[in-house]
């Protein structure tokens, strides 16, 4: 009876170990005046039985950021059949800039609005993210 109780124990330690992940996260890179310049999503995939951990990461750039109206958005890699989507929000949450199916590299033209703050949603399947804009002439 013993035997089979620890074997049970030794059973669930060990799945747990070899199924853990551990939840996506942001790196982010700043210029000396301490604006957002870079962010990279890294995506933690299941432990393997080696004990190695590869991350998928998926680059998005923003720049320039202050921009006098023509934005550009590259990201490193977009998956097949993944719904993606750009989303360029006022302060007051109206949607001012909406484009779907994005590629690699993605020009955004904000040239028609006004100097202000904005916030960018980039959606890649699941996850989101956003970034605030400056736009200045």
């Amino acid at each position: 009876m013993m035997k089979q109780l620890f074997l049970i124990i030794a059973i669930f330690f060990i799945s747990i170990n070899l199924f853990a992940v551990d939840p996506p996260y942001f790196k982010y890179e700043y210029d000396g005046a301490g604006n957002r310049t870079h962010r990279v999503l890294v995506v933690p995939v299941p432990r393997i039985a080696d004990g190695e951990e590869p991350e998928l990461e998926t680059e998005i750039n923003v720049y320039p950021n202050p921009t006098p109206g023509r934005l550009n958005i590259s990201i490193s890699e977009l998956k097949e059949k993944e719904r993606t989507s750009i989303k360029v929000l006022d302060l007051e949450g109206r949607v001012v800039v909406d484009i779907d199916n994005l590629q690699l590299d993605n020009p955004v033209d904000l040239t028609e609005l006004p100097n202000g703050a904005y916030i960018i949603v980039i959606q890649l399947g699941k996850e989101v993210t956003k970034w605030k804009i400056i736009k200045k002439n």
